[in-house]
């Protein structure tokens, strides 16, 4: 049971005005009265909207349900929508304590009526339209306003009810929720309010997220592309080099990277390995990071002099993360820890962006990174106790070896030493159809807000492309 104190009302007697309506005796009853009016006010809303929404969506989708239609990810589908309610407005006002309690108890409402156990009549009401998203949202809204009519004829009878909020959406909602939390003296925003019209915005928005999210039917296809330096060793490896180390073999790699030690070089494997380098043995590009294509085509990114430069080395930094040959060092004029420009590797995603490597030179477009709207280009960089970030453009991270956290280990036989290389893996990912084309631009175009480096493509769409990517469990091709 909850260790939650729960308001007990000084009185349950009312009277009934000249309306029909009830006066408590107890002014938090009355509150709770009205907030309950509100909420259902609210449900219906929401209900009519996200109808429009699937609707909206399963037109691009051509899919009426989910794949995993059963009644209890179609109850976590509507709890997601309903949860977020309780985010809209500024923490800790008294607009956003009374939200989260009314999303926690509608959720938890949710949770209870698919749950076949606790409400089997329920449960197969929602079962006999499980095929359909949006009967199912309108059977859960309609069963919602059926339990807050039940409550508003009788709200001492399940006062103290304890209901279990799943945390569908967000995990700090999960846990037990009553009717009596409602027992505050604050109001959820009447309906003709700003507040409310607000309110209704923003559940608009998260219906039609969550009808995206659940009904698109598309996977993705991942491209690895060969790009860190052609030195007649490695011929498969994809990202962007900072160091590499000469290994004598297989084992010694094993060893190495599977010891305490690593990345530093233990005593006992000294002798066996050696590095970190930074330039090439073969070829004469000392000046530039060089980025390999299919068929040995490349393109060369420079430094502005080819050397190690002073300004980055508070940064721990070195040529292979130094300053440009092509573009000036530009920070963001909003958050001036971040590089808009000015580093070659900046070089290089704005080139991949910018459709450079499709069917360049003798590139085939098959093989050659895509110049489709859907494209996705994503890097992880880490510093030490920091978690991973995904596309990081911090000066201390761009011009810092230690942020470059890929290895991967290449030998060509086992009569030469093979190479470890240290540098940020390249991922080259693209939405695709279950017949493998790519999503076409229109579809693009309303689906993603940016390009995931920072460019906004269009304010209206739906998510923001890594979130698309990284949260949306999309399956691989």
């Amino acid at each position: 049971m909850s260790n939650l104190k729960s308001y007990k009302p000084t009185s349950w007697n009312f009277k009934t005005d000249e309306k029909g309506d009830r006066i408590y005796d107890d002014h938090i009853l009355n509150v709770v009265q009205q907030n309950l009016l509100t909420l259902s006010t609210l449900i219906d809303d929401i209900r009519t909207d996200a109808n429009t929404n699937i609707l909206y969506v399963q037109n691009w989708a051509n899919c009426k349900t989910i794949k995993d239609n059963t009644v209890q990810t179609i109850a976590l589908f509507a709890s997601k929508i309903i949860e977020g309610l309780g985010v809209i407005f500024t923490a800790g006002t008294a607009a956003a304590i009374i939200a989260t309690i009314a999303c926690k108890i509608v959720s938890a409402l949710i949770t209870h009526f698919a749950n076949q156990q606790q409400s089997k009549d329920t449960y197969n009401q929602l079962q006999s339209v499980a095929s359909d998203l949006k009967l199912s949202i309108d059977k859960h809204c309609f069963l919602i306003q059926e339990k807050i009519a039940f409550w508003l004829g009788d709200l001492q009878v399940e006062w103290d009810k304890e209901m279990e909020c799943p945390g569908a959406k967000y995990q700090e909602f999960m846990g037990p929720v009553r009717l009596s939390d409602l027992a505050i003296d604050n109001f959820l925003p009447k309906k003709g309010s700003s507040d409310y019209v607000f309110c209704r915005e923003k559940m608009n928005d998260f219906s039609t997220y969550e009808a995206s999210a659940a009904l698109i039917p598309v996977r993705w296809r991942i491209r690895q592309h060969r790009a860190f330096p052609h030195d007649n060793v490695s011929n498969y490896l994809c990202g962007w080099q900072v160091t590499f180390y000469k290994v004598r073999n297989r084992s010694t790699w094993d060893q190495w990277h599977s010891s305490q030690d690593f990345p530093n070089i233990p005593g006992n494997l000294s002798g066996d390995i050696e590095g970190p380098y930074e330039y090439l043995e073969l070829g004469d590009n000392a000046h530039a990071q060089r980025f390999m294509s299919w068929y040995q085509a490349y393109r060369d990114y420079s430094w502005s002099d080819g050397s190690k430069y002073d300004e980055s080395k508070p940064y721990g930094g070195t040529r292979w993360m130094g300053f440009s040959g092509k573009n000036d060092y530009f920070i963001d004029k909003d958050d001036h820890s971040n590089l808009v420009k000015g580093t070659s590797f900046l070089d290089l995603i704005d080139d991949i962006l910018n459709g450079v490597y499709n069917a360049y030179g003798d590139w085939s477009s098959k093989n050659s990174l895509p110049n489709e709207p859907s494209y996705y280009l994503w890097y992880k960089t880490k510093r030490s106790n920091e978690p991973e970030i995904i596309n990081d453009r911090r000066v201390w991270t761009l011009l810092g070896n230690q942020a470059c956290q890929d290895w991967a280990y290449d030998s060509y036989d086992i009569f030469h030493w093979g190479r470890a290389y240290r540098g940020i893996k390249l991922n080259h990912y693209s939405l695709v159809d279950e017949n493998g084309n790519y999503a076409p631009k229109e579809f693009c175009n309303w689906l993603f807000k940016d390009n995931g480096h920072g460019k906004i493509l269009n304010s209206d769409g739906v998510a923001e492309i890594s979130d698309v990517y990284h949260n949306w469990g999309l399956s691989f091709e």
